[in-house]
């Protein structure tokens, strides 16, 4: 044998060998290969969908929430591309969708909030300045100069003629006091005169020409219009008839409402503008005088005083006006823009934006607001940016998604036969200022809940007046992402209702 053979047979063995081990690693490289796909794509697969609206109801399979909104995947873990950020109810968005959104931005700032508080206001006489007329003296009216209710009198213009007998005795004490030439007399007799109203000018014509007047004119003590009436030409009168009622209008006053949150806002320093529809190219100005100390009970407002100039005579009293209150500066506080708060009536939220792309919803407390600007008062930070558009969008994709990273730690979220469900309810209180009822229902066997006594949220769909106290109505309710059971429907019972009640259950 060719002593090269060996050789050449072991380099034949081992070219067979190596293809045949290339081939079968290549099979197991291939297999692990389409292994590691199909779990990949295993992965990827959701677990389940949860409503928008609702993260306890979840289903196995895509469909729609019973408030008609499509379901949200949850996967085991998000993928690479993920719109999901890290934390929790932090949403990433693309640059191109944020410009398609028309997503806005302004900062969280530091500074003085200047309120100005919109009003109504009534025009009313300046009780400051009105005089009742009495005489001082039994006697009948012989003459009577102003005849009806808005006659505008000046003062020292003649209001009516007296005859009293009284009047004419102590005239007579005058005469007799000057014939004696009696400095005293003369002194006590003037001084009776003027006590019972006698004009000086009458009292210095009886001193003069020693002759007396049966009747007295008594003139009119400020200039005004006559808002009252009480007696007639010929009319008897004692000193305590209250024959007539002047009022002054060259100032009024304008009372205005504010409601009771505003109560806080306003002092006496507060300025006004005040301007009336019947002079829309006019203004006044005004300054609060008085803030009465008593709240309306029924309207929950509080009523303020503002005394205005009326020399034109222009105001007239109960007239409507609109009234434009100005407080004093604010202590500095942080400020954001009306538009960035989300109000819900139950919580207020701002979307901040993170940068990057990145925005998350947060829950704020704010306080007092302006006509374009709102104070916070714990939430934010100076330098934040809150988004001010398409903000609505975004705070719902934030808390599905808060919701939606609870589940990635494996919680396990409780399951309700049903969402919301119809239930006869009898009210027993309503709290207008908290947006609730206090009801006693019947037992709701869907959530396996007996009759009880409990408050419940009204829905700002609802009208809150919609309830009277001690009727009873069928209510829808259901629980809301915040876990809180609220009212989203109502209908007076009524006999055939209760009848489908009976026949129906819970769903009438």
């Amino acid at each position: 044998m060719n002593k090269y053979s060996p050789i050449i047979i072991t380099l034949c063995i081992g070219i067979l060998v190596g293809g045949g081990l290339s081939l079968f690693m290549s099979n197991i490289f291939i297999n692990n290969d389409m292994t590691s796909n199909e779990s990949s794509e295993k992965s990827n697969e959701p677990l389940y969908w949860v409503a928008p609206m609702d993260a306890n109801f979840r289903r196995d399979k895509a469909g729609l929430s019973p408030m008609g909104m499509a379901l949200v995947p949850v996967y085991a873990s998000e993928p690479d591309n993920s719109a999901v950020d890290n934390g929790a109810g932090v949403v990433s968005i693309s640059p191109n969708i944020v410009n398609n959104l028309g997503v806005k931005t302004a900062p969280v700032t530091y500074g003085s909030l200047v309120q100005q508080i919109r009003t109504t206001g009534v025009v009313a006489f300046n009780e400051d300045n009105r005089a009742a007329i009495h005489a001082r003296v039994d006697g009948w009216i012989e003459k009577l100069h102003v005849k009806a209710v808005g006659d505008t009198v000046k003062k020292g213009q003649p209001l009516y003629e007296l005859y009293s007998p009284e009047l004419v005795n102590a005239q007579e004490e005058l005469i007799l006091a000057v014939e004696q030439r009696n400095k005293r007399l003369i002194e006590a007799a003037t001084r009776k005169l003027a006590i019972l109203l006698v004009p000086e000018a009458v009292i210095s014509h009886i001193k003069k020409t020693g002759k007396l007047r049966n009747q007295i004119t008594i003139n009119a003590p400020i200039s005004g219009v006559i808002t009252s009436i009480a007696v007639k030409e010929g009319s008897f009168i004692k000193p305590a008839t209250n024959l007539l009622t002047l009022s002054a209008l060259d100032t009024v006053w304008v009372n205005v409402d504010v409601m009771e949150s505003q109560a806080a806002l306003v002092d006496l320093a507060t300025t006004a503008v005040i301007d009336i529809s019947a002079y829309p190219e006019k203004k006044w100005q005004g300054q609060v005088d008085t803030i009465y100390p008593l709240l309306n009970e029924k309207t929950r407002t509080l009523q303020l005083k503002i005394p205005v100039n009326n020399q034109d005579n222009l105001l007239t009293p109960n007239m409507y006006s609109n009234v434009t209150l100005t407080t004093k500066p604010a202590l500095e506080t942080l400020l954001i823009p009306n538009e960035a708060v989300i109000r819900t009536g139950r919580n207020n939220r701002v979307v901040i934006a993170l940068g990057d792309g990145k925005f998350k919803s947060v829950e704020v407390k704010i306080g007092h607001n302006n006509a374009s600007i709102t104070q916070v008062l714990s939430g934010l930070e100076v330098g934040d940016n809150v988004v001010t558009s398409a903000q609505f969008l975004l705070d719902s994709e934030s808390n599905i998604t808060s919701d939606l990273k609870r589940y990635s730690h494996h919680e396990q979220p409780v399951i309700m036969t049903m969402n919301k469900v119809w239930v006869k309810a009898t009210v027993n209180r309503i709290m207008n200022a908290h947006e609730m009822i206090n009801v006693s229902h019947e037992a709701i066997t869907a959530w396996d809940w007996p009759s009880m006594t409990m408050d419940f949220y009204v829905d700002e769909s609802v009208p809150i007046d919609t309830f009277k106290i001690g009727q009873t109505f069928n209510i829808e309710i259901i629980k809301d992402s915040d876990g809180d059971y609220v009212i989203t429907a109502v209908k007076v019972l009524s006999d055939t209702d209760s009848m489908m009640k009976r026949n129906m259950g819970n769903n009438p």
